[in-house]
């Protein structure tokens, strides 16, 4: 999957960045679709330092191989980890990214409940998917019946908007949802503390 949206990880990363507004901080992205919008950031912004995990260890060696390949060991931890209890402590990140967080997992609201709890004061978090809102439409299209192929055999659950909606509001997280043609982002902002 992510070799399939290698042309369309600068389009993420510009979405997210155009919300976020800082080069420098420290990045967590998790899953199995990550390290593809953490990478996209590595090579833009010099100052970011970045873990990127998942709870399943086949994809952690993966991830692993991926932050070799593209020489960023030194800017990158590569971890296991728990989606539902982060194992790390209040308020260390700066950003958080979790592409198709929304999607694939059940009990998303304790997913989104524990990527706040580790926003620093002033983070923001990214949960989601999409295309990028400025991807071109050409290249959506080039690879969009793959990808929804792929989804369709990983088990992609079809949100609706009041649905996304009722999640953020049981997660009780000061957040926004974003939709356009390409894509669903929830942006979690921790206010000051």
């Amino acid at each position: 999957m992510n070799q399939l949206f290698i042309e369309v990880y600068p389009y993420i990363a510009k979405e997210i960045m155009d919300e976020f507004g800082r080069g420098e901080g420290t990045i967590l992205e998790i899953g199995p679709f990550s390290p593809g919008v953490s990478l996209e950031l590595a090579r833009r912004f010099p100052k970011f330092k970045f873990i990127v995990g998942d709870d399943d260890s086949e994809v952690v060696e993966y991830l692993s191989g991926t932050v070799r390949s593209a020489k960023l060991q030194n800017r990158f931890t590569v971890r296991v980890l728990s989606k539902h209890q982060l194992p790390f402590v209040d308020g260390q990140f700066d950003l958080i990214i979790f592409r198709g967080g929304l999607f694939f997992w059940e009990n998303t609201e304790k997913i989104l409940q524990e990527i706040y709890r580790v926003l620093k004061p002033e983070g923001m978090a990214a949960v989601g998917g999409g295309f990028g809102k400025k991807a071109p439409k050409d290249l959506v299209a080039k690879i969009r019946d793959e990808v929804r192929e792929i989804n369709r055999r990983l088990g992609k659950r079809n949100l609706t908007k009041e649905e996304i909606v009722g999640i953020i509001h049981r997660a009780k997280v000061n957040a926004t949802m974003v939709e356009h043609k390409h894509g669903v982002w929830i942006f979690m902002k921790k206010p000051e503390a």
